[in-house]
């Protein structure tokens, strides 16, 4: 386990998300590939900083999403 890990062991995900991002700014960047990552967007968006989001198609997307 690294030392970033380490340090948010306890903490809870707005704040991991937030650690990240103060520490990579722009370079940290969300994937998004289905519901459960919405709130980590969510989080992201909250903190005020700036990120990025790119999209995994995983093959698994109903056809309507396209």
């Amino acid at each position: 386990m690294n030392a970033f890990c380490e340090e948010h062991v306890e903490s809870h995900p707005s704040e991991v998300v937030r650690a990240a991002l103060e520490m990579y700014g722009e370079n940290c960047a969300i994937s998004f590939s289905g519901a459960e990552d919405v709130l980590l967007v969510e989080y992201a968006a909250q903190s005020g900083l700036p990120f990025r989001v790119f999209a995994l198609d995983t093959g698994r997307l109903h056809p309507e999403t396209y």
